[in-house]
């Protein structure tokens, strides 16, 4: 049901070649817009330790040209570097290009009104369901949709969704990507664990580490997995800790959502507070959130 901790609601939208979120639609459309490029580290070993990630702005279209490569090359060939007109510079050398957090709002009105006519409205960013319509100021990502564009074997690490507020995460194909999560009741015995065994709080860390599930379930931790296919759609309620990998080329979108109850902003405010324990920022004020 989709009161689990993680759902895939299969097939839910019209993943084509021809659509709003094709890799041809992006190219021509948005080719020229100049996105903060993830360069980060392939996870061939996992552990709560990787190697640090960092951003730099490029064009997204030669992103897109090499992502269609990848599709038309099948699954058997190894991703190669994306093609710049240039040698990478040295420090790229190695990493994964991830074109990760891509703002929708701003010049993707094609690809909003598919959303708003695919999904049910209680899964949509700033509706009537929806308890972030009450922020303040708006969050790209969170209280409103943003874009990934995936090639294989770029990575999303272990983390919680924002102030554990649930998410939702489209797959447009053509790809697909395999999602791993611990229930929230578990989380506690993730943090200790890992901070005994490895000194890396999963909270102040959130996003760059990548635990092996059967680490995981030697501690008596139950980790779920399952493989989002074009056109599926998760839902996950926010207290959820999950990592992602790309199987192969995909484009995806994702924002949050908040229910209108009493047990959500418990979370939140609740996640507020270890954010601040941590002295990591909230996107949200929570306090600030649950008065209005």
């Amino acid at each position: 049901t989709l009161d689990a901790p993680i759902c895939i609601v299969e097939g839910l939208l019209d993943a084509c070649d021809a659509g709003p979120f094709s890799l041809a639609t992006l190219r021509r459309d948005h080719g020229a817009t100049k996105v903060a490029m993830i360069m980060q580290k392939p996870v061939a070993v996992p552990g709560f330790k990787r190697p640090p990630q960092w951003s730099v702005r490029k064009s997204l279209g030669p992103y897109v040209d090499a992502m269609a490569r990848d599709v038309a090359a099948g699954p058997g060939d190894a991703p190669r570097p994306v093609r710049r007109g240039r040698a990478p510079p040295a420090r790229e050398l190695g990493h994964l290009e991830f074109a990760a957090n891509v703002d929708m709002e701003a010049g993707m009105a094609l690809q909003l009104d598919a959303l708003r006519n695919a999904l049910p409205p209680w899964l949509l960013w700033q509706s009537s369901h929806d308890c972030l319509r009450f922020a303040r100021q708006a969050v790209p990502g969170m209280t409103s949709p943003q874009l990934y564009l995936k090639r294989r074997g770029v990575w999303t690490g272990g983390h919680e969704e924002n102030l554990r507020f649930s998410s939702v995460n489209c797959c447009h194909g053509p790809g697909s990507s395999t999602w791993y999560a611990v229930d929230a009741a578990h989380a506690a015995t993730v943090r200790r664990v890992a901070l005994e065994e490895t000194g890396v709080d999963i909270y102040a860390e959130e996003g760059n580490w990548w635990p092996e599930p059967a680490w995981l379930r030697s501690h008596g931790i139950p980790v779920r997995t399952g493989r989002q296919g074009a056109g599926d759609v998760i839902v996950l309620q926010g207290g959820t800790l999950h990592w992602v990998l790309a199987d192969a080329p995909a484009v995806h979108s994702s924002w949050n959502f908040g229910e209108l109850d009493a047990r959500q902003l418990g979370d939140a405010l609740e996640r507020a507070r270890l954010n601040a324990a941590v002295r990591v920022p909230s996107l949200v004020p929570a306090r600030t959130l649950a008065l209005d």
